[in-house]
């Protein structure tokens, strides 16, 4: 989606080159504070104040497996890259 004069805010919150888990997240807004309020506003809609997502595997040795998302503690130190939707500028 793109929002006039905005730009594209990449968050990385955690890194799966160094750790078990990685997660990363592209979010349109015209401001870095606006970004983190647009990611945690879209991560609180799915399941309230801590998101999860669940996986089950077809093999039924793994019986499930959760991650959790904590959106009050994303902030603008997790935007590691921006660009605008018009690259030419």
């Amino acid at each position: 989606m793109q929002i006039a004069n905005s730009r594209r805010y990449h968050f990385s919150l955690g890194n799966s080159s160094y750790g078990p888990i990685g997660f990363c997240a592209q979010v349109c807004a015209k401001s870095h504070t606006e970004a983190v309020g647009k990611l945690k506003s879209a991560l609180q809609k799915s399941t309230g104040a801590l998101c999860e997502v669940s996986l089950r595997s077809v093999d039924e040795s793994l019986e499930y497996l959760t991650v959790y998302f904590n959106p009050a503690c994303i902030d603008t130190r997790h935007i590691d890259a921006q660009e605008s939707h018009d690259r030419t500028k």
